[in-house]
C-alpha cells in the first residue's frame, strides 16, 4: 500500500494562512481574498458546522462562487462531508441528490432555493438552509427547518465539540460526488481525504503547479474535474480564480484579464473556445492547459496548439471513481496525439480481456485502475460497489487484498511502448459535452410523463461534445406532437447537456434475441434517417 499522508486539505490551507496570510489566494469578480482571509472564513465556518454530528453531508447547491470553496473546506476542517450539487441539474435530480444523501445542511442561493422548492417540499432530513444572499421575507419552508443568510450565519454561536467526538482522519469520507451511472439515477461515490491529498499532489506535481501560478476555475465544482482546479491551487499557495463558463469569448477575456497561468477544460468548451478571437500573447502567461472527460480530436487540439504555441498542453484520462489515472506527456503529443499517456505515479493500470488476462498490444481490454486516488465505493449501494470495486485479476501480478481497484468500463488499448489509447466505453453510459450522462435516467423521466409506452435513449457520436443525445420512442398517443412535447418534458425535467437533439417516433423498436432494447440497431436506424434526408 502507498504511505499516507497526515496533512489533511484544510490543514495545508491553514498553514498557508499562518505562513503568507497577504498572498493572493482567492478572486472572484471584483472580490479577492487573501489566504490570511480565507483560512479564516474557513475555520469560522468549520466551528459553526461543530454543531452537527461529524458525517454529517453539508449540501452545496451553488454555482462556483468563494463560499462553495470556503463551506467544502469547512466540511473538511469539521469532520463532516461536503455534497456539491450542480446547479444545472433541475429538481428531480437536486431532490434526488438530496434525498439519496441525507444532507442535513444546505448551503444555497435564493434563486435555486425558489428553483425546486415552489412546487415540492425539501427532503425530511434537512434541518438548516443557508442563503448566501439575504432571505425573501416570504420565503416558506417547513416547520422546523432554519432558514439563515451566510452573512447571519457567519455571525452565529460557536460551538465546541466534546473531546469525544472524531477528529478527521485521513481515510474518513471527505466528499459524496454524484455521478451518472449507466443505469438509473446518479450515484453517490465517497472520496476520503487521502484521495484528495493524493490527487492534489500528485496533478500539481507533474503540472508543475506554484504559488506563481494564477489558476482559473471555470468547470464547475460539482464535477470532479472541475473540484480539483480548487484542491490543486490552493495546495501549491497559487492563486485561484473562480468564474462560471458561459460565454467563450468572456472567458477568453477572463483568461487575458487576470494574466492566467494555467487552465482546464472538456472537449466541448475546447471547441467553443476556438472559434474565438484569442489576443496575440495569450502563451506568454498561459502556462497550461489540460484536457479531460473525452478526447480531444486531432482538428481541435492542432487549432489550440497553432494559437497558444508557448502553452503545454496536457492530455488526460480520469473518472470519478478514481479521480485521475493517466496524463501524456505534452513533449509527446507530436509522436502520439490520440493517446492518454502513462499511469500516474503510484497508479497501475492494466488492461483486462474477457478471460480475465492481460491484454496483448493491440488487443482492446477494459481498463483497471489500481492502487493510489480509488475511492471508497458508492454511497449506501453495496451492490454497485461490489461490482465497480473489486479486485483486479491475479495476471496483474498485485496484492488484491491490499490494493484497491476498480473496475473504469472503459475499452482501451496499449502500444508496444506501453502507451494507453481509449476506444470506448463497455457499457451504454454517454459522455455529453464532459458529463457522464445515464440513457436510463432520461428514458425514466419521458416515460414518466405518459406519453411514450416504449423509449431508448442513444448516443451519436459527435465530434464536438463526444456524444448528442437521441431518442427513439413508441408514442402513447400518435396523433399528438409528440416532437414537441417530448422536447418540452426533457426541458422542463432533464439538465441541457441532456437533452435530445433528435427524436424519432416509431410503431416498434428493435429488440435483441433476450428481448432488450438493440441500441446498435436504433443507432442505425438515425444514421439511416440522416442519409435519407
Amino acid at each position: 500500500m502507498h504511505s499516507q499522508s497526515s496533512a489533511l486539505l484544510h490543514e495545508s490551507l491553514f498553514k498557508e494562512g499562518e505562513s503568507n496570510p497577504n498572498r493572493p489566494a482567492l478572486r472572484f469578480k471584483a472580490e479577492h481574498c487573501s489566504y490570511g482571509e480565507l483560512a479564516q472564513k474557513v475555520m469560522r465556518v468549520s466551528e459553526l458546522l461543530q454543531q452537527f454530528e461529524s458525517g454529517t453531508r453539508i449540501g452545496v447547491l451553488l454555482p462556483n462562487c468563494p463560499e462553495s470553496v470556503v463551506t467544502a473546506y469547512a466540511s473538511f476542517a469539521s469532520g463532516n462531508i461536503f455534497v456539491p450539487i450542480n446547479p444545472l441539474l433541475r429538481p428531480r435530480q437536486i431532490l434526488h441528490i438530496l434525498n439519496d444523501s441525507g444532507a442535513t445542511v444546505l448551503v444555497t442561493a435564493r434563486y435555486l432555493l425558489d428553483s425546486f422548492t415552489s412546487t415540492r417540499e425539501l427532503p425530511g432530513e434537512i434541518t438548516t438552509v443557508v442563503l448566501i444572499d439575504d432571505p425573501d421575507p416570504g420565503t416558506n419552508l417547513p416547520r422546523g427547518v432554519k432558514l439563515h443568510s451566510w452573512s447571519d450565519f457567519l455571525q452565529g454561536r460557536r460551538e465546541t465539540r466534546s473531546a469525544t467526538d472524531k477528529i478527521p482522519k485521513t481515510s474518513d469520507p471527505a466528499v459524496l460526488l454524484y455521478t451518472s451511472g449507466s443505469t438509473g439515477l446518479a450515484k453517490g461515490i465517497l472520496i476520503s481525504h487521502q484521495n484528495l491529498i493524493d490527487g492534489a499532489e500528485i496533478v500539481s506535481g507533474y503540472l508543475g503547479n506554484t504559488r506563481d501560478d494564477r489558476i482559473l476555475a471555470a468547470l464547475p465544482v460539482s464535477f470532479d474535474y472541475g473540484f480539483s482546479q480548487v484542491t490543486t491551487s490552493l495546495l501549491s499557495g497559487a492563486e485561484l480564480v473562480l468564474t462560471n463558463f458561459s460565454l467563450p469569448q468572456q472567458l477568453i477575456s477572463e483568461i487575458v484579464q487576470n494574466r492566467v497561468t494555467g487552465l482546464a477544460g472538456v472537449p466541448t468548451m475546447w471547441q467553443q473556445l476556438m472559434d474565438c478571437n484569442w489576443p496575440a500573447g495569450c502563451d506568454a502567461h498561459l502556462r497550461y492547459i489540460t484536457n479531460s472527460g473525452g478526447r480531444l480530436s486531432r482538428d481541435t487540439l492542432a487549432r489550440l496548439r497553432s494559437r497558444l504555441g508557448k502553452t503545454r498542453v496536457f492530455l488526460m484520462y480520469g473518472l470519478t471513481e478514481a479521480f485521475r489515472s493517466s496524463y501524456l506527456d505534452p513533449d509527446l503529443i507530436d509522436e502520439r496525439p490520440d493517446s492518454i499517456g502513462k499511469a500516474l505515479p503510484g497508479v497501475q493500470l492494466h488492461v483486462i480481456n474477457e478471460q480475465g488476462e492481460l491484454c496483448e498490444p493491440g488487443e482492446p481490454g477494459e481498463l483497471v485502475h489500481s492502487g493510489k486516488l480509488v475511492t471508497l465505493g458508492y454511497w449506501n449501494n453495496p451492490t454497485a460497489s461490489a461490482n465497480r470495486f473489486r479486485p483486479p485479476p491475479s495476471s496483474c501480478g498485485l496484492d488484491t487484498a491490499e490494493t484497491p481497484s476498480v473496475w473504469t468500463g472503459d475499452i482501451v488499448t496499449l502500444d508496444n511502448d506501453g502507451f494507453l489509447y481509449f476506444s470506448e466505453r463497455a457499457d451504454q453510459l454517454l459522455k455529453c459535452s464532459g458529463y457522464r450522462v445515464s440513457p436510463s435516467e432520461i428514458e425514466q423521466a419521458i416515460l414518466e410523463s405518459g406519453l411514450a409506452d416504449e423509449v431508448v435513449a442513444v448516443g451519436l457520436p459527435d465530434e464536438r461534445r463526444g456524444h448528442r443525445v437521441a431518442i427513439a420512442l413508441v408514442a402513447s398517443n400518435p396523433n399528438e406532437d409528440n416532437d414537441f412535447a417530448i422536447r418540452h418534458v426533457c426541458a422542463r425535467e432533464l439538465p441541457p447537456y441532456m437533452q435530445p437533439e433528435e427524436i424519432l417516433v416509431v410503431e416498434t423498436l428493435p429488440v435483441t434475441p433476450n428481448g432488450k432494447p438493440d441500441r446498435e440497431a436504433i443507432r442505425s436506424m438515425f444514421r439511416t434517417n440522416d442519409n435519407a434526408s
